[in-house]
């Protein structure tokens, strides 16, 4: 196949929806140390999706080479895969939303003079600019899957597909309450959240006043885990799971395993179909968890699940 067309087929694994192009550039920007992120989006993120930060990643130098495939600097060998961290790691994200889209990138470090700016026409990188921006990096994702009407047609209304963003920067919130989020939609603000806020008033705020009113908090740790739990009692229930969040070392993600543990723990407590509500932490051993599970990285395993 053409390197092109082979890049587009694979970025169908990676790019599924404009959710997903929020969810890697975030990514990105918190695992380059960024106590400020910035998102803003148009027509439910399918005519533009911007992600601007503070952390001043990308140098000049890192540019022609970010948006290639497999371009990363989380890890170097099979054994770093046991004990990443980060949230991306495969170094396919910019590459595959380049490739299905008109993109550029914005970027200035704290020991550059100037800021540089790259423009990516599909098929390979225009020549980089000189511009003014302050320290930190800004890319810019615009007609996203203009180039694939297959995919295009995919997508939903502009509301569903600014919902499932959403979604995902309130779950993302909740998981870096220290980080301070903004969130722009068709030029509305559509929250701020300030950076080192309590994880309680996050919650108060994405959850509600019922959820808070009846919060269970509870802690738990041991040499190899650590926990920590906030959960709605057994006098109130949900029904829906909009209000449960699992986090396993700062990542969101869904475990079948810890939501039946839950699940079988309040059948007897409140109505059948409904749900309890939580935002759980779980700080764990890295090599005791295996986040190669999902090709997008959603679900996890642990070592000895039926244990």
């Amino acid at each position: 196949l053409d390197p092109h067309l082979a890049n587009q087929i694979s970025a169908w694994e990676v790019v599924e929806r404009p959710v997903s192009v929020v969810k890697e550039l975030v990514e990105n920007a918190i695992d380059a140390w960024s106590t400020s992120i910035k998102i803003e989006i148009k027509d439910g993120g399918k005519s533009f999706i911007s992600v601007t930060d503070n952390g001043g990643w990308l140098s000049q130098e890192d540019l022609p080479i970010a948006i290639d495939k497999y371009t990363t600097s989380k890890i170097k060998n099979l054994d770093d895969l046991y004990h990443v961290m980060t949230f991306g790691f495969r170094g396919e994200a910019l590459s595959s939303i380049s490739s299905v889209s008109h993109f550029s990138i914005i970027t200035k470090t704290n020991e550059s003079k100037e800021a540089y700016r790259l423009d990516f026409d599909n098929i390979s990188w225009k020549k980089i600019s000189t511009t003014f921006w302050e320290v930190g990096t800004q890319i810019i994702v615009q007609d996203l899957f203009f180039n694939t009407p297959a995919r295009l047609n995919y997508l939903k209304t502009d509301r569903t597909e600014y919902a499932k963003i959403l979604d995902y920067l309130y779950a993302v919130s909740l998981s870096y309450p220290e980080i301070w989020f903004e969130f722009v939609s068709d030029e509305k603000k559509i929250f701020k959240m300030n950076a080192g806020e309590n994880l309680k008033t996050r919650i108060y705020f994405i959850h509600g006043e019922d959820f808070i009113d009846h919060m269970l908090d509870i802690h738990f740790s041991s040499v190899w885990i650590e926990i920590s739990w906030y959960i709605t009692g057994p006098k109130i229930s949900f029904s829906n799971k909009n209000r449960q969040n699992l986090f396993v070392n700062h990542r969101p993600i869904s475990s079948p395993f810890i939501f039946k543990a839950i699940t079988d723990a309040y059948n007897r407590f409140i109505p059948h179909g409904n749900y309890p509500g939580y935002v759980l932490h779980i700080q764990i051993d890295p090599t005791l968890v295996d986040v190669n599970v999902h090709p997008r990285k959603q679900e996890i395993r642990f070592e000895n699940e039926n244990n």
